[in-house]
Order: structure tokens, then C-alpha cells, then sequence
């Protein structure tokens, strides 16, 4: 992962550019408590509201979908079975505990990525239609 204060630089090249009405999209951002924090506090400083989007999906399956992913893009990393499961022990160590504080506040879209691509863009346009 990177440094939360690089996160927070480019962040920060982007955030300042917004106009009142635009709406964002963040992938992978916030993930972290301090950048959740960070985050929170641009949001409330500006005024916007805001929704998390979680793409729910066990272990196992995303085991298997990023090996798949390593054949397709020729991606060593991702063969490499001890490599996934640091990504995804810290996934569950630092990640977790800002989507759980997202679902505690009704923050919280959870989307079941178990379903196909279209299944799942479909759900997930439907999801935020409604927030």
C-alpha cells in the first residue's frame, strides 16, 4: 500500500478542483483509518455527502479470481499464493475496520461480487440511483 500522505497529496490535486455539484468516484479510497479520516473531514469541511461502495466476496472466490487474473494479464505476483494472502490479510487488518465504520453510519452500499460483471454493474447502478 502506499503512503497515506502521498494518498493524501493526490487526493488533494484532484479534491480542490471540484465545483459544489460534482458528484466522485473514489476506487480504493479510503482504506485505511486515517485516510477515512482524512476523507470524513474534507467531506464535512465541504458539505458533500458521500456513500461507500463494498464489493462483498469470499476469500476463497477472490483467491481464485485473482490467480485467473494473473494468467490473463501475466501478472508473477499474483501466482505467487503467499504474496495474495499478505494482500489480503492486510485487506482484512486495515480495510475492514473502514468499511465496517461506513456500515455502522448507513454509509455503506454492499454489493454481492459474486455475480457476473453485468450482474454486479447493474446492482451497483441501481444501488447508488438510489442513495
Amino acid at each position: 500500500m502506499l503512503d497515506d500522505n502521498l494518498i493524501f497529496d493526490l487526493f488533494n490535486m484532484y479534491y480542490h478542483l471540484l465545483r459544489d455539484d460534482d458528484l466522485i468516484l473514489a476506487d480504493g479510497f479510503p482504506r485505511t483509518i486515517p485516510q477515512m479520516h482524512y476523507f470524513l473531514s474534507k467531506e464535512y469541511k465541504h458539505k458533500r455527502d458521500y456513500c461507500a461502495v463494498y464489493f462483498d466476496i469470499p476469500r476463497t472466490v477472490a483467491v481464485q479470481r485473482i490467480l485467473e487474473r494473473a494468467k490473463i494479464q501475466n501478472r508473477a505476483d499474483d501466482l505467487n499464493m503467499d504474496t495474495i494472502n499478505q494482500r489480503l490479510d492486510l485487506f482484512e487488518q486495515e480495510t475492514m475496520p473502514v468499511i465496517q465504520y461506513f456500515q455502522s453510519t448507513g454509509k455503506l452500499i454492499t454489493i454481492d461480487a459474486q455475480q457476473t460483471v453485468e450482474e454486479i454493474f447493474e446492482q451497483t447502478k441501481s444501488a447508488l440511483a438510489e442513495f
